[in-house]
Formats: C-alpha cells, structure tokens, sequence
C-alpha cells in the first residue's frame, strides 16, 4: 500500500481540493506549492515551457481581489494547480506554440479561450503553465527542435514517450496533480504508461474542442493525465458532453464518472475480456515485461471475478492500413493551413522538422478524392476491429507500449523520416487502431520493471535489459466499446482497489 501523501503537492486532485473545501489549505497555498515544484524540478526536466504563474487565479486574486469571481466560490477544484499541453486547450493571450520552430520564433499566441479552458478554469483549477510536446504533436517522443528535450522522471536518459509527455513528467514528477493532454496515435496513453500515471482517451466526441474547431481531426481525442482513477473520473464529469456547433458527440453517462467508484467490485462479476500479447500487426517482438504486466492483469481480473480468454481482434494481427497514414499527413496539411490565417502568411515549410516536413508533403500529393476514401477505409477497418465486441466481449487488454522507456535520441527529430516514421508507427501498436474506431481506452501502472510478480511467466521473460537500470513503469491499456467510458471506470476503480493504489515513487 503507498504512503498517505503528506505534502500538498504530492496529493491528489481531488484530495488538494478537500484541503481547500476544508480550510485546512487556502488556494493561494495549494499555488505556491505547485508553483515550487515547478521551480525546484522543472529546471532538470524541462516538463514545463510557458509560465502563467502571475495569470493563475490565485496570483491574479491576490492583485485584483475578485479575479476568481463571487460564482468560482465553490468551485470543486478550487485552487488545485493544472497545466496545459501546449497544443490545443487554448487560453487567450497565452503562447501557443505546438512544438514548432517557426511559432515560437513568430511568438505565436492564442487568441480564443477553448471550452475546455473554460470548463478548468470554471472548476477553479489554477492554470500554472502550458507543457512541452514535440512538433504538432506529431511524434511517440518529446524531444522537439524548438524547446529541448523532456526526461522522464525515473531514468533521465530515457523518454517520456509522447506526445503529451511535458503533462505526463508534470505529473509524474509532482509539480501538478492533473494535466491536459490530447491523443491523436496514443499520446496521452503511451506517456501514462512510461511515466506511471493513468491516462485516458475518452469515446471520440465526448470531449468539445470548440469554439474554435468543431472536428481536430477524425483521430484526435481531448483528455488529462493523472495520478489516481478519481481524479480522472472527476475531471472528465467537468469538460464532456456536447457543446454548441459541435458536429457529433458520444453518447452521455448515465451518471458522473466519478459515481462509478462506488461498488465497482460487484459490477464486473460474468464480465468477458480478451487480451492481447502479441505486437499488433506482427512485425516484430513484445518486450518480455510488457507480456508479464499484461499476464499480471489478466490475472487480477480473474479474481474480480472476470472471464478471460486469449482472444482479440484478427485485424490486429496485421498493420494499420495505409489510410491511417494518409488522414495524419492531410490533416497535418490543414493544420499548417490554420496557422497560415492565423500568422497573416503561408507557414514557413521550410522550417519544419524533418518528418513533419516529410508528412506535410505527402499531404499535399493528396485530392479530395483521396480524402473521401482514406476517410472510408478507416471506417471500414473499425466495423472488423470493433466486431470483436459485439462477439460477446467487453474489454480488450494489451500493452499500452510494445517496449520499455526508451532512451532519448532514438526517435530524436532530426533522424531520416524514412527511418524514423516506421519506428514512430512501431512503437504506436497498440494505441492507434483505437484512434480509428474512436474507442474510449485507458493505460493503468499495473506494473513496474522490478515488480516482484511470484509467477513463472515472470521468471522465464524476466528481461536483463532492466538489470542495473531504475524501475520503469509499464502501462496495461483496457479497451471497452464505443461509449462505454463508464465500464472503463468500473473496471479501473477495482484494479486500483486491488492493486492498493497507484502510488508513485519518491522523486529524485
């Protein structure tokens, strides 16, 4: 069981907000807390690039006496420290950079504050910063040109994956308890798993990205990074739902998330799960440790009283077709488009990185005709991924990354596009294919390389990659049907239970 928190920072959402609501911490205190660790542990891991510390609704209630407002007074995150992955989740005035040389060097700001801005900061949470990313998002490592790489907190020399890995090491490292992040491919997965933390990519559609956009693209999907399943829970009960304008929604909860903690060991009795331990699309091998936290989970589902058989999708067993390719690259095309209007001239091309160059004009080779049909090829390989539900089963489990941490500068931006792309789809698997089917899917830290799991599945694949190296985090993904965020949940709540929390360890 993990030790009880016994520092601000090191708390949770939801109990950082009950200190508040208690009066046993004012939000001012809650902020200069966030606000220090950032200060003591930003400088080694470069989490966090953009600074609001004098714009969050403390500091400004400190100088104006009622910046916060009379109608935030309860507010349920009152003081709670956030960031912002500087990529989406706008805030008027703000830098919003995406990664990218030519926005930085053009000081590049917002000028709309999203809804999901409005809903953080309607909650009352305390906007400390926005976070690195690489490129328009546009890769599994955070190791942009523009700002520098991000290390991962348990082993510097390592990555903490992406494309939301700034949120992920704000977290992780204890500088805020919650950060946004958004998941085109596995970007807020894949960095949940290589830092240890939950993430969840919501059902496609239940998280608004307007007013300024009603679609971010057919594969893109709004979320946070967390350290337990409550907070996500509850932080998903303030952003979703449908907004104005909005061109599609995923079906609403028939309760608040957070309401699914209560008895979810009595919900998954008779449930049906499949698993998956073999590298999706065939091409290569599941690091052994991956393979034993998948084992490991299957195994406390079972004692939750879950059915699980060896069974998944067949149309995993091959690659993702080739349309997931074709809608990144023309959607990364319309990107360049919108900060085209918003610079007032054509996006410096030139100034990209290679791979985002790469895929930028392999969109322009596209027509509308190949919009159209790269769009109806990914909608028929969901109906064969998600046929698989309908045969009776409620939850896939896999890997949330086919390896362990990598180190930096393996996946670095300035590598050969046609090296680097086919590693980048290498190490996306499992993830992307439900970016397709706009599945809700969630990476738990079920497991850690020097978990001492009495099984002889651990003792036969045991990796010496992990000898002498810290102990790694290693995330287990659970995919439930479309709109089934509510099972996910259900099923989250029980294993954290059982599990006895998702406690971190100490940061160094």
């Amino acid at each position: 069981m993990p030790k009880e928190p016994t520092q601000i920072a090191d708390m949770d959402t939801i109990a950082q907000a009950e200190l508040v609501a208690k009066g046993e911490c004012g939000p001012n205190e809650a902020v200069e807390a966030g606000i220090a660790r950032i200060e003591e542990r930003n400088p080694e891991l470069n989490a966090v690039i953009h600074f609001t510390f004098d714009g969050s609704n403390g500091r400004a209630n400190e100088k104006q006496g009622e910046a916060t407002g009379a109608e935030n007074a309860n507010a349920p995150f009152k003081g709670v420290p956030m960031v912002y992955k500087d990529l989406m989740c706008t805030s008027a005035g703000d830098p919003h950079h995406c990664g990218a040389r030519a926005l930085k060097k053009r000081g590049a700001t917002s000028q709309v504050n999203s809804y999901m801005d409005q809903s953080f900061r309607g909650a009352g949470f305390e906007i400390l910063g926005r976070t690195n990313t690489p490129e328009f998002g546009m890769s599994p490592t955070t190791e942009p040109l523009a700002y520098g790489p991000t290390l991962n907190p348990w082993d510097k020399t390592r990555s903490p994956s992406g494309s939301s890995g700034g949120s992920a090491v704000a977290v992780a490292a204890g500088m805020v308890p919650v950060a946004h992040g958004n998941d085109a491919g596995g970007s807020i997965r894949m960095p949940a798993s290589a830092c240890g933390l939950v993430g969840l990519k919501p059902t496609r559609g239940r998280i608004s990205v307007g007013p300024e956009f009603g679609d971010a693209g057919p594969l893109s999907h709004q979320g946070v990074l967390t350290r337990s399943v409550r907070d996500s829970a509850a932080v998903l009960d303030i952003v979703e739902g449908m907004r104005a304008g909005d061109p599609y929604t995923a079906p609403p909860p028939l309760r608040p998330y957070l309401e699914e903690q209560k008895d979810s060991l009595k919900k998954l009795k008779g449930l049906k799960a499949g698993f998956m331990t073999s590298v999706a699309g065939g091409q290569e091998e599941l690091h052994p440790e991956c393979k034993v936290a998948v084992e490991n989970a299957c195994k406390m589902l079972e004692e939750l009283g879950c059915v699980v058989e060896p069974s998944f999708p067949e149309r995993l067993k091959v690659p993702s077709p080739a349309e997931f390719g074709s809608v990144m690259n023309m959607n990364q095309l319309n990107r360049l488009a919108y900060w085209g209007k918003e610079l007032g001239e054509p996006f410096p091309i030139e100034e990209l990185e290679p791979a985002t160059a790469f895929m930028v004009e392999r969109g322009q080779n596209f027509t509308s005709t190949d919009a159209f049909q790269a769009m109806e090829g990914l909608s028929a390989y969901s109906r064969e991924v998600c046929g698989w539900w309908d045969e009776g089963f409620d939850i896939l489990v896999t890997p949330t990354l086919p390896t362990i941490p990598w180190k930096l500068g393996e996946l670095g931006p300035e590598g050969d596009p046609m090296t680097i792309l086919p590693n980048m789809a290498k190490i996306t698997r499992f993830t992307s294919p439900f970016n397709a089917t706009g599945q809700p899917a969630i990476s738990l830290p079920l497991y850690w390389t020097d978990n001492k799991v009495e099984t002889e599945a651990n003792k036969a694949t045991k990796d010496k990659e992990t000898d002498g190296v810290p102990s790694l985090p290693i995330g287990v993904q659970l995919v439930a049907k479309f709109g089934r965020d509510d099972l996910l949940f259900q099923l989250a709540f029980a294993l954290e239970e059982q599990a006895g929390g998702f406690g971190l360890p100490e940061y160094c």
